[in-house]
This record gives structure tokens, C-alpha cells and sequence, in this order.
């Protein structure tokens, strides 16, 4: 009767172990979607530095 509960205490951990990786990633991905969003919205004129005056084509 033990190796009965021995196996459903480890199903039971590993269940828990694969839901905090799970929420661990979305967390990550989130975050990571958020500073990329953040980035994107910042106007380009404060990164541009210098406009070469010649430009090849012309």
C-alpha cells in the first residue's frame, strides 16, 4: 500500500514542479513582450545620433 502512495506523492510533484515552470515561462515571456512593446514606443528621433550627408544612390 505505501508503493501505491509513494507513486501518487511523486505524480503529485511533479504536477506542482511542471505548474510553476509553466507559470515561471509566462512570467518570463510577459515581461520580456512588455520591455520589447516599451522599447518600440520610444521615438525614433532621440536614436538617431548623426544623418550622414551622403548617401549612396544620390
Amino acid at each position: 500500500m505505501l508503493e501505491f502512495q509513494k507513486g501518487a506523492i511523486d505524480k503529485i510533484l511533479v504536477t506542482l514542479l511542471l505548474i510553476i515552470v509553466g507559470v515561471g515561462i509566462v512570467f518570463i515571456f510577459n515581461t520580456w513582450i512588455t520591455n520589447d512593446t516599451t522599447d518600440l514606443m520610444v521615438p525614433p528621433t532621440s536614436k538617431i545620433t548623426a544623418v550622414p550627408n551622403d548617401t549612396p544612390g544620390n
